[in-house]
Parts: C-alpha cells; structure tokens; sequence
C-alpha cells in the first residue's frame, strides 16, 4: 500500500463503522474482477490493501469480531500467496469471487452492529 503510514493515520481517525464499510468496500471489488484474467495485479493490489486495513482495525473491535476479522486476514493472505506462485484456473477464480461476496458482507455487518453503539454514544 503506498503511503502506508499516511493511510493508516488517516483511516485510524474515521469512526469504526465507516472504516469497516470502507474495507468492505475494498474487499467488494475483488469478487467482480477475479474472474478476469487480466487484472490479477489489480486482484493483487486489492488483496493486500485489504489485508492492511483489517490489520490496522481488528483491535478495535469485539473480541469476537475481532477474531473473525484475524481469520479473514489469515485468508487474504493465504489467497495473496496463491495469486502470487499459482497459476489461476477458471475456478480458483470463480471461488475467490464467492469467498469475497461472502466476506464483503460480513464486514458490512459488523459495521451496522457497530453503528447503533457509535450514533447513541455520540449522541
């Protein structure tokens, strides 16, 4: 990620439900390009950026959540190491696209079961 310790401040100081929509908005794009052979950088790319924002994030979360969100890294990282050695088949691609689906959608959730908590403390 460039700018790396520039981003991670910058991201570190929005509230956590944003940060989650935003990572969750990383992690969204993955699914669609994946199954396009030429944008393995771009799946590359994205992979890590996501990876990073979970990192700076997990700890602030729910143990429960957090741990999640830990197992979620562990399997960006594992498809990062794939998309870097292997060749991609059709359908290493076509589970990415599920596996992503799925995760982008449960980062969401943990936002909105954060929100309520964030908007009546703010209150």
């Amino acid at each position: 990620m460039k700018d790396s310790k520039e981003h991670e401040e910058v991201f570190r100081r929005e509230p956590l439900p944003t940060r989650l929509r935003k990572m969750a908005t990383e992690i969204s794009p993955i699914s669609e390009i994946s199954r396009d052979p030429a944008s393995s950088e771009t799946v590359e790319a994205l992979l890590d950026d996501a990876r990073w924002l979970m990192e700076w994030t997990a700890a602030d979360l729910d143990p429960r959540s957090g741990e999640e969100l830990a197992n979620l890294q562990l399997t960006l990282t594992i498809w990062l190491s794939i998309w870097r050695e292997e060749q991609v088949t059709r359908r290493l691609r076509a589970l990415l696209y599920h596996e992503m689906r799925c995760w982008s959608d449960r980062v969401l959730d943990f936002a909105d079961r954060i929100a309520p908590q964030d908007e009546s403390a703010v209150g």
